[in-house]
């Protein structure tokens, strides 16, 4: 029996990087899709031959009226918790994109409220499962450079819809998205370097650092940061990410008996990006050995492919076996809002975070009740500005 999901939000995400892994998955039926844009809802029925009776304008009225196993969320952050009370009142199993929530006040409450429902619930870390992290994480786990000491990535021109000059949307604006491209791209990079450190890992201090450079003027966050996180047995996460037009970056594990890095024969290098091969060097003499990566290109199914499996098997069986949970996502949420208090701060923040920090209870919404040194980058390019809720804003 196919797993029956209805999609919310029906932009970039869904049409161009998660349609093709629900039209390629046999163990799940899309019945209903909800947006409030006619053209997306027309363009996204099209391609799943969805009937005017399986569309819907709002995930009230979808939730509501059709029946389905789970919704699977694209949209922006700042609404996936009343999408989430919604859907569990109804119960209605969730799957969300990253981030899960705004701050971990949040994450407590969807927690709470999956435990009293007893509806299933993820949050889509897809890179995952991807060739090249799922491979690498093989052979972290496997010993291949003996016990992972660092991991360092980085994502550096990254591209993403509405942050560039000229461009409009929500992802720009503090309000809706609960900060920049750490909040975006890099709870990714978070969840990659927390899996290849392993469970023992135990985070202590996150350190960070934050400017914006190169986006669209009206942005009021950041484009640019650094994050290291320590352990507290001193190993560490070092995350340094950009937006801007391209596509580059690394994924580096040194360990206690070698290094290896994936290898991107094209020169797109990001986190997201085809790669071809794992290089494993483990002597300062050694050439190295390689892992050759099986990765078909196109079409993108591989993008969400392996994640929207894993999760309609959660919803069938109840094993989440490859799926995200809320606490793991909690976990990256946390160490996000950490580093946007260490920036604002301009110290190392233990972690994990106060419930006392206003970055706890509202997440970036919270953030200037800091005290925030004069000089100190959210002031000089006076970043999350427009924290406030305004008329219209998402609940």
């Amino acid at each position: 029996m196919t797993v029956r999901a209805a999609l919310i939000g029906l932009g970039f995400a869904t049409q161009e990087l998660k349609l093709p892994g629900y039209l390629a998955e046999d163990n799940v039926d899309v019945v209903a899709i909800a947006d409030p844009d006619p053209k997306a809802r027309a363009a996204v029925a099209e391609r799943l031959g969805l009937g005017k009776s399986q569309q819907f304008s709002s995930y009230e009225e979808l939730i509501g009226t059709a029946e389905v196993d789970y919704v699977d969320v694209s949209t922006p952050h700042a609404t996936h918790l009343p999408i989430f009370r919604l859907a569990a009142a109804s119960q209605v199993s969730v799957v969300c994109d990253k981030p899960i929530a705004m701050s971990i006040a949040e994450v407590d409450e969807m927690i709470g409220l999956v435990e009293r429902s007893g509806i299933r619930a993820g949050v889509h870390h897809n890179f995952m499962h991807f060739p090249s992290h799922a491979e690498m994480l093989r052979q972290a786990r496997a010993g291949a450079v003996g016990r992972v000491e660092s991991v360092s990535m980085g994502a550096n021109s990254i591209y993403a819809p509405g942050v560039l000059p000229g461009d409009t949307g929500w992802r720009a604006t503090a309000r809706f998205a609960g900060g920049g491209i750490l909040m975006d791209y890099g709870i990714h990079l978070l969840y990659l370097s927390l899996n290849l450190l392993g469970e023992d890992f135990v985070p202590r201090t996150v350190t960070a650092r934050a400017d914006k450079r190169r986006i669209r003027e009206d942005a009021d966050v950041e484009d640019t940061v650094m994050v290291h996180v320590e352990g507290t047995d001193g190993r560490t996460a070092t995350l340094t990410l950009m937006w801007g037009t391209g596509t580059s970056g690394h994924t580096l594990v040194d360990g206690s008996e070698g290094s290896m890095v994936i290898h991107h024969a094209s020169g797109h290098s990001a986190q997201h990006n085809v790669a071809d091969e794992i290089r494993v060097v483990r002597t300062r003499d050694d050439a190295g050995t390689t892992v050759p990566i099986e990765w078909e290109r196109l079409p993108l199914t591989w993008y969400y492919g392996g994640s929207i499996a894993s999760f309609a098997q959660y919803v069938q069986t109840g094993t989440p076996t490859g799926v995200a949970t809320l606490d793991t996502a909690r976990t990256t949420v946390s160490l996000a809002l950490s580093a946007y208090e260490s920036i604002a701060l301009d110290r190392p923040v233990e972690v994990p975070l106060a419930p006392s920090s206003p970055l706890y209870s509202l997440g970036i919404v919270g953030i200037r009740d800091l005290p925030i040194a004069a000089g100190n980058v959210i002031l000089t390019r006076d970043l999350y500005r427009r924290c406030e809720k305004a008329p219209g804003d998402p609940a």
